[in-house]
């Protein structure tokens, strides 16, 4: 058990620190529903399935970054498969298969966000860059980046220019899909990592300032991409494999060679990705395994 100390430098930290949501499904409706109906939901306290806004505020998040999705199968929460390394449905592949409807839908849905925005200026602020994210809080207000999440929408790299001019951060490149350039844990791998045309976008990426994000990548994708790449990459959303043996979490020689490049993993808190069981209490997170996390960190930080 932790100290009341302990809990004390906790809360301080809390407090001091600029407390970032390195990735919120953009605003993650329940399965089925079709969140770009009503885009300002998740302004609501209680109003969407796993991220609102009053929330936030209150446990004293400053940031997010909001992963908006590039065709209406990611939109509507729906599972692309039935597990690691399992083929995708067909609704999927016939998702990615059309690349111009998924950049209209794409499109549509950065619009329909950009009018939150618009609407609600006391509440959320749109962010760019760095400097951005530090004024939001000062204002009362969250600090949103914005992600694509996806990468159907891809058949040819010019569009990732006009991403950028739109104000995208980053781009969650593996997002459950076989069908595209690169291959994702959660889906039967034919891509050896990534394509020739998926390595061609990650130098484009670095090119035009896209940050990528490798969640859900095989690590073979994971260290082709790291081959290539000249920017930091991020895990938003992963924790080590040293913890859970699941395909989503990331080896410790990947880890290592994320910090190589300057990288960051953003730390997930499903119940799963912690320990290796699927349901996990606040008090496990705090104790149990918040130790094993300590430990785990030191151990690593020791070896590097």
């Amino acid at each position: 058990m932790q100290s009341h100390d302990d809990l004390k430098q906790a809360e301080q930290l809390h407090q001091d620190a600029l407390v970032f949501l390195g990735y919120v499904n953009y605003p993650a409706a329940e399965v089925g529903e079709a969140w770009f109906d009503e885009p300002d939901r998740w302004l609501r306290r209680g109003g969407n399935a796993q991220f609102d806004l009053p929330g936030a505020l209150d446990a004293g998040v400053d940031a997010a970054v909001l992963s908006v999705p590039s065709n209406k199968s990611l939109a509507l929460g729906e599972s692309p498969s039935q597990g690691c390394g399992a083929p995708v449905t067909e609704r999927w592949r016939e998702a990615v298969l059309n690349p111009s409807e998924s950049r209209e839908f794409l499109l549509s849905n950065l619009q329909a966000v950009e009018e939150v925005f618009r609407h609600h200026p006391g509440k959320v602020h749109l962010c760019r860059d760095t400097q951005d994210l530090e004024i939001a809080p000062q204002a009362g207000a969250l600090g949103c980046l914005r992600q694509v999440s996806g990468h159907d929408y891809l058949d040819g790299i010019a569009f990732l220019g006009t991403l950028k001019e739109l104000g995208i951060t980053s781009l969650h490149i593996a997002m459950d899909s076989q069908y595209g350039w690169i291959d994702a844990s959660s889906n039967k791998p034919i891509h050896g990592g990534i394509s020739e045309f998926g390595l061609e976008v990650i130098r484009e990426m670095n090119r035009v300032g896209l940050l990528i994000d490798l969640s859900h990548a095989t690590d073979q994708a994971a260290w082709k991409v790291l081959d290539v790449t000249r920017k930091p990459i991020i895990w938003s959303h992963a924790n080590a494999r040293a913890l859970s043996n699941i395909c989503r979490n990331v080896p410790d020689d990947l880890l290592m060679a994320l910090k190589k490049c300057h990288g960051v993993i953003g730390i997930h808190l499903a119940g799963h990705f912690i320990v290796d069981r699927d349901w996990i209490a606040v008090s496990d997170i705090r104790d149990d395994a918040g130790l094993a996390w300590h430990r785990q960190i030191r151990a690593t930080a020791q070896n590097g």
